[in-house]
């Protein structure tokens, strides 16, 4: 089965101790400019071409899978937020995507939600991570992280 481009997701992985007003002011509008290919939608190709140029060798199927990534219908868009216990419940996660329904021609099998519980300030481990991945490529040991 030759190589194909079914659905793309847009991700907003967003850590912040303010998920709703990140999500509201900062995660809505852009998939707002995403889904509506503004200069997000030229981003978005130019993000895929590296995935295209390694899966699709056919000047033909390279164009086609563009193409795909650039549908609407293909889109997917994930919203995921750090929250403290307290955002557990139904009610509460309803609460903090309100709207998401209200994207003008996004569907609701195209909108992913996902919060992720934390406790404590994940930044001192998140600058670990990030300097322990710095320090691997320059060692020049590791060609890909």
């Amino acid at each position: 089965m030759k190589a194909q481009i079914k659905t793309v997701t847009i991700c907003e992985d967003k850590c912040t101790d303010y998920p709703r007003n990140k999500f509201r002011d900062e995660v809505m509008p852009t998939f707002t400019e995403h889904h509506g290919n503004q200069v997000r939608g030229r981003e978005l190709l130019a993000t895929a071409v590296d995935i295209i140029k390694s899966k699709f060798t056919n000047d033909t199927e390279a164009l086609i899978a563009a193409q795909r990534v650039m549908e609407l219908g293909r889109r997917r868009y994930r919203a995921a937020l750090t929250v403290d216990a307290t955002i557990v419940t139904p009610a509460k996660r309803a609460k903090l995507f309100k709207d998401y329904n209200g994207l003008a021609g996004i569907e609701q099998s195209q909108r992913i939600g996902a919060t992720f519980v934390m406790s404590g300030d994940l930044r001192t481990w998140f600058q670990q991570l990030a300097d322990a991945v710095i320090a691997a490529i320059k060692s020049g040991k590791v060609k890909s992280v």
